[in-house]
């Protein structure tokens, strides 16, 4: 049953986040992503006009359960940036924790995730962003100098496009 007390208990929770600092960022964890992250996305959180810090939960010292730890993190959080790259379970379900929570999600993702692909035989060489997300404004980039769109989607226009974005929604 709902209380006057707890009502106003959660109320002065979500005022907290409204002032934190932080952003949360959930991206898949391998040796190339760890260099888009470090040279570009949490740059790019850094450098947006609320003087943001970036947190990757593989970044935080912690001995607790790793979901606790997450959970913590992201609702300690004033928003998430979320890379889909990868198609990554864990990344889904703390996107879509954010989410739950009401606080503004930044979606972004590589270029050649973001559809699946198949090979000439029809079977699924790689998954993209999932139909449920999928129509969301995902912030694309690209790595590939050879990709016919890289001027579009290149890291440096990335950059600031995600900067950009920031400002405008937190």
């Amino acid at each position: 049953r709902l209380t006057n007390d707890g009502l106003r208990y959660q109320d002065k929770k979500r005022k907290n986040c409204l002032n934190s600092k932080q952003c949360f960022v959930a991206m898949w964890f391998n040796d190339g992503m760890e260099n888009i992250y470090e040279s570009y996305i949490k740059p790019a959180i850094e450098s947006a006009d609320g003087e943001f810090k970036a947190i990757k939960i593989n970044d935080v010292d912690h001995t607790n359960d790793i979901n606790d730890e997450i959970i913590a993190q992201i609702k300690k959080s004033r928003f998430m940036v979320v890379d889909l790259t990868g198609y990554r379970g864990g990344v889904y379900f703390e996107a879509g924790f954010g989410f739950g929570l009401g606080m503004p999600v930044i979606y972004t993702c590589h270029k050649d995730w973001l559809e699946s692909q198949r090979n000439d035989n029809g079977e699924l060489i790689r998954e993209g962003v999932h139909f449920d997300i999928n129509h969301r404004n995902i912030l694309l980039w690209t790595d590939n100098t050879k990709d016919l769109e890289y001027e579009k989607y290149n890291l440096v226009n990335f950059k600031q496009n995600l900067t950009n974005r920031i400002n405008a929604v937190v």
